[in-house]
């Protein structure tokens, strides 16, 4: 039977590794956000709903919207290191 101590160590790698891939995956989908705000500011340019300008500056906000969520959640994904010497 696994000790206390060994199911702890798993449980925090497990952690580790979970937050690990959700960084990871945070950073594919701000790319993929960016590719599909600009195919709909492309389509809204093509059908004369927004100028050229309006639609970069959607998309950069958009994109620029979803790096500040991320970066805000970012130490709650991958938290500083503990400092052993102040337990």
């Amino acid at each position: 039977m696994a000790g206390f101590g060994d199911i702890v160590q798993k449980a925090f790698y497990l952690g580790v590794g979970i937050a690990s891939y959700a960084g990871e995956k945070a950073s594919g989908t701000i790319a993929e956000l960016r590719s599909q705000a600009q195919k709909l500011a492309d389509e809204m340019v093509a059908r004369g709903e927004i100028t050229a300008e309006d639609a970069k500056r959607m998309v950069d906000e958009m994109v620029n919207r979803a790096q500040r969520a991320t970066d805000a959640l970012r130490p709650l994904i991958n938290p500083p290191p503990l400092d052993a010497s102040k337990f």
